[in-house]
């Protein structure tokens, strides 16, 4: 029986020793191998994970961070071609993104690569996963510049903060307003910078009507008009000129006169009115948003949403929603109180 068992062991050691690339020794250790035939070359998976489903591997990977994903992908060519995922790597962005995964990723990349064989290049998905959490040097970066000291005196930007901007037309003109500068100087002054001169400059623009008052903080807003297919305003709305000037809830509309676009206006330089349309709740309980600066707004279908802000006496978390309407004009009421502008919000 001893005899027996002495000659089993040495085989079971030639096995292990071939798998494994250890060997047990004539003391009974094991020790590991020098020899070339019992090492595994490098690339060659185990027995093991031979067995193991490609998509099981594809799970165990979504739970490792970053370094050890990159660990696994190095060891051997089972673990590459497993982590060469598409959807592992669209997983592991949604999750360093959070809930604004589904705001800026798209449901698929142009040029995902799902192949039966054997995957040779990078997954889109890695490559969009590297861009956003690693990104190049000097992945963004200024093209050009205006900077206020090179613009013509008679339209000089005045150094400020706290203004507000927003795209009208196709989106390459940007409208510039208001802010506020050194000390408590306010501005309401209003400027275009056009994405398609070059090079890029500020333009001072000039608008009739009654201008809104100088202001910080409030929202710039480009909305389009319920009832008047293709066109567009500029909504401001709300702002300060400090703690001790008070807020503002009042609605001021920008827009371009005898059907031209606002966008083809500023081009211009002429034809842009201000006007205070008449604000008129939904509801009376509900009343009309109070006075604020700080606030977001986003223009969605027609209509203005307000969000949040403060003032001396509150910080808001309501939201509003302004139907920004046109309203034929009328003979004149016999209230003159209720004659207060030919559009609605």
């Amino acid at each position: 029986h001893a005899q027996k068992s002495e000659r089993v062991a040495p085989r079971r050691s030639r096995a292990m020793s071939a798998r494994t690339g250890w060997k047990r020794t004539a003391d009974g250790r094991m020790m590991r191998s020098e020899s070339a035939e019992d090492v595994m070359e490098e690339d060659e998976p185990s027995m093991l994970l031979d067995r193991v489903p490609a998509h099981v591997l594809r799970e165990v990977f979504g739970f490792l961070g970053d370094s050890d994903l990159a660990r696994a992908e190095a060891t051997c060519a089972t673990f590459r071609q497993a982590s060469r995922s598409e959807s592992l790597w669209r997983d592991k962005l949604a999750d360093k993104l959070g809930d604004q995964a589904k705001i800026v990723l798209p449901e698929k990349l142009p040029h995902e690569r799902y192949y039966h064989g054997d995957i040779l290049e990078e997954p889109a998905w890695k490559t969009m996963f590297k861009f956003w959490m690693a990104p190049k040097p000097n992945s963004f970066t200024w093209n050009e510049k205006a900077r206020g000291e090179e613009i013509d005196h008679s339209s000089k930007f005045a150094a400020r903060y706290l203004h507000r901007c927003t795209a009208v037309g196709d989106g390459n003109k940007i409208l510039l307003f208001g802010g506020q500068g050194s000390g408590a100087d306010f501005f309401n002054d209003l400027h275009l910078l056009d994405l398609q001169k070059s090079p890029l400059k500020l333009e001072q623009l000039h608008a009739s009507g009654d201008p809104p008052f100088p202001r910080c903080s409030g929202t710039l807003t480009t909305v389009s008009v319920a009832g008047l297919p293709g066109t567009e305003v500029v909504a401001l709305f709300g702002g300060s000129q400090g703690f001790f000037e008070g807020f503002s809830n009042s609605l001021c509309i920008l827009q371009g006169d005898n059907s031209v676009s606002i966008a083809a206006a500023a081009s211009q330089r002429k034809g842009l009115t201000w006007e205070e349309p008449r604000v008129v709740a939904a509801k009376a309980e509900d009343g009309v948003p109070d006075a604020r600066w700080g606030h977001s707004a986003v223009a969605w279908r027609g209509k203005l949403i307000l969000f949040g802000g403060s003032n001396t006496q509150h910080c808001f978390n309501d939201t509003w929603v302004l139907d920004v309407s046109h309203e034929p004009e009328r003979s004149a009421p016999a209230d003159a109180a209720d004659a207060a502008g030919v559009g609605d919000a």
